[in-house]
């Protein structure tokens, strides 16, 4: 799965998806972290998705889901199913 799949996927519920900070490694992988938000005109956060990747070809090695109000509680996904039960999971 292609990393710009997901954050295509999370604009397709209706949410609205902003960057928030990126590492490079030096074994030729990502980490990218999206902010997740009700709509463009809010400005409190109601999720974060973070995403591993590979370089070369944005292959997807990883992705969770972090709620803005359970900083605790990561899910970890695993394919687009995961990834729409965890948005059902936002409001």
């Amino acid at each position: 799965m292609n990393a710009n799949v997901i954050v295509e996927t999370i604009q397709e519920k209706g949410f609205n998806v902003r960057y928030s900070w990126s590492k490079k490694y030096d074994n030729g992988t990502s980490l990218f972290e999206f902010k997740i938000y009700k709509s463009k005109r809010h400005k409190k956060p109601l999720a974060f998705v973070q995403i591993g990747f590979y370089d070369k070809d944005y292959e997807v090695i990883g992705f969770t889901i972090t709620y803005a109000d359970r900083p605790s509680e990561c899910v970890d996904c695993e394919n687009l199913t995961d990834l729409e039960n965890a948005l059902a999971q936002i409001l």
